[in-house]
């Protein structure tokens, strides 16, 4: 049965956003992306979306610049694995840089009302569909597909500790520090 794996990461390097966005959102790691084994080709290949647009690039290339935290394995069948694939392969391109912005005033939005005491909560204001991606929609999308299963609310309000969470919920098995480069080797 053919798997899928959805990472956290870090850059290699010091960058001040990722800096921050780990110390926001609480989280040891600042990107989700999405793995799999393409048995053409015969390398592990990651989509991912970053700053400069969402893209597939081999695992070797990948790990030039980040660090993998965790890896959260999924089993899938070899059609669901292709519509992840097919569906990464239309939705290449558009980074939504604003709806990382929409993502951080629906956070403190929603630390001001849990101060206040209300039971509303605010959703991301800064929305587009499936248009343009960030890496824990791209991440969450490629789990709706390959376990064929409706996700708990809107993916375009899922942040980091969402994504973790989601992972925890529905995946197999999980891969930390340099288990999972052991795992994959065999």
């Amino acid at each position: 049965m053919p798997k899928f794996y959805i990472g956290e990461s870090k850059s290699k390097k010091f960058k001040i956003g990722s800096f921050f966005l780990k110390l926001f959102e609480g989280v040891d790691y600042c990107h989700s992306f999405i793995m799999w084994y393409d048995k053409k080709t015969k390398v592990y290949k990651l989509a991912e979306a970053r700053g400069g647009g969402s893209r597939i690039v081999t695992q070797k290339r990948f790990l030039q610049y980040s660090d993998v935290i965790t890896l959260y394995e999924y089993q899938t069948h070899y059609t669901r694995l292709d519509k992840i694939e097919a569906w990464i392969l239309t939705h290449l391109g558009d980074y939504n840089k604003r709806q990382l912005l929409g993502l951080g005033y629906m956070r403190i939005m929603n630390f001001i009302l849990r101060i206040c005491g209300a039971e509303k909560r605010v959703k991301n204001p800064i929305k587009d569909g499936d248009f343009s991606q960030i890496c824990v929609e791209l991440s969450a999308r490629a789990i709706e597909i390959g376990l064929n299963v409706d996700l708990p609310g809107d993916v375009e309000d899922y942040g980091l500790i969402e994504m973790r969470e989601l992972n925890m919920q529905f995946c197999k098995y999980k891969l930390s520090g340099d288990m999972w480069m052991k795992k994959l080797e065999n």
